[in-house]
This record gives structure tokens, sequence and C-alpha cells, in this order.
């Protein structure tokens, strides 16, 4: 059996429509490849960022703890500040009184 003329343009088309076929194919997984990369990059940066706000995150939390120490140590000052002078003023009156008493026999 002899290939006919139509045969072989029938298997011709075919074959055009393949290549075809295989070259849009090809199309799409380069512009997937690109996409591909693209979003990889992309991840990339947006890692890179997250990374950035922990680290600034960290800082700003370290910062916040070495404030709140030192408010701390500062009210624990005023606080023996206060103290003294709640025992400085009692020895004061107690002072005033004694010398009160003092200048009153003095006087009388």
């Amino acid at each position: 059996m002899e290939p006919t003329d139509i045969t072989i343009e029938i298997l011709k088309s075919i074959r055009d429509e393949i290549r075809s076929t295989n070259e849009r194919v090809d199309h799409l997984r380069t512009d997937m490849n690109g996409l591909r990369a693209d979003m990889n990059h992309r991840f990339g940066e947006v890692n890179v960022r997250i990374d950035r706000l922990h680290d600034a995150r960290i800082e700003t939390d370290l910062r916040l703890s070495t404030e709140v120490l030192a408010v701390g140590t500062t009210l624990i000052a005023v606080r023996d500040e206060l103290r003294l002078h709640r025992t400085s003023r009692s020895r004061l009156d107690d002072h005033e009184h004694r010398i009160e008493a003092l200048e009153s026999k003095k006087t009388g």
C-alpha cells in the first residue's frame, strides 16, 4: 500500500501542529520559569523584611527592658530618699521640741 498525496499532507499537517504545540509549551515553560524566579525573588525580599522587623522588635524589647530597669532603680532610690526624709523629719521635730523645752526653761 502506497501513501497517497492526501495522507502525506495530513501527516505533514499533524507534524506541523505538533511542532507548533511544542513551541507553545516551551514558551509556557519559559514564562513559568520566569514567574517562578520572580516569585522566589519576591519571597526572598519578604523574608529579608520579616527578618529586619524581627531584629527591630528584639532591639526595641531590649531598649524597653533597659528603660524599665532604670525606672525601677530610680523608684527604689526615691523610696529610700523618702524613707530617709521621713526618719530625718521625725528626728528634726524631736530636736525642735527639745530646743523649745530648753528655751522655755531658760526664760521661765
